[in-house]
């Protein structure tokens, strides 16, 4: 992580959410809290609420958080717990441009229903697939936001640990470990922006 390589795939659509300026960031699978305090970072004065089934993954986000001063500028809720259609809904619900970020294995079959969770219809979303463990769930969720999202996705490509300057004075078999995800299969990532934003300049033309 610290070499900034992590799920290097989703560079451009994290840029593009920062520059669509979301209200709020619900961090569904929040684990060690990268990517809640590493938004929280970038989006001064974003709520932040981060869920996550292990007690373990609230204290590595709540200690994030900490290190990286957050809460002097961002408020931060922290859920344990499977979240439900009724917690998806009071998080999104008031707000105007919300971010959802969700990493929960295959559990975004049940969640990211917008019949049960209309809000999502406004949210930007971007979620890793996990079509290993819920067969078909991409083009399931292709069905659901197809209609009021513009959609795009990104597989995991290879990385090239050559290319990276802190890596230099690594011995071989160590670069190639420093880059190592351990992932079992290919990441699979939806971006979806509400196509309500559509005039917006950063929104891909090229999206479904």
């Amino acid at each position: 992580m610290l070499l900034g390589a992590y799920e290097q795939e989703l560079h451009d659509a994290l840029r593009i959410c920062l520059d669509l300026h979301p209200d709020t960031v619900v961090n569904l699978g929040c684990a060690s809290g990268l990517y809640a305090a590493g938004l929280g970072r970038l989006l001064p004065g974003c709520d932040v609420v981060a869920i996550d089934i292990a007690p373990v993954a609230l204290t590595a986000t709540a200690r994030a958080w900490e290190l990286n001063r957050l809460g002097e500028t961002n408020p931060l809720e922290l859920f344990l717990g499977a979240a439900e259609h009724a917690n998806l809904s009071a998080w999104l619900g008031s707000r105007d441009r919300p971010l959802v970020f969700c990493d929960i294995e295959g559990d975004e079959r049940e969640l990211l229903d917008p019949i049960g969770v209309p809000e999502l219809t406004k949210a930007i979303l971007v979620c890793e697939l996990h079509d290993d463990f819920v067969p078909g769930i991409t083009e399931l969720l292709t069905e659901r936001f197809a209609p009021t999202h513009r959609l795009t996705f990104f597989v995991s490509g290879s990385r090239d640990p050559h290319a990276l300057p802190a890596l230099a004075d690594v011995v071989e078999h160590d670069r190639w470990l420093a880059m190592s995800e351990g992932r079992p299969s290919a990441g699979h990532w939806m971006f979806a922006v509400p196509r309500s934003l559509d005039g917006h300049r950063s929104v891909p033309a090229s999206g479904m």
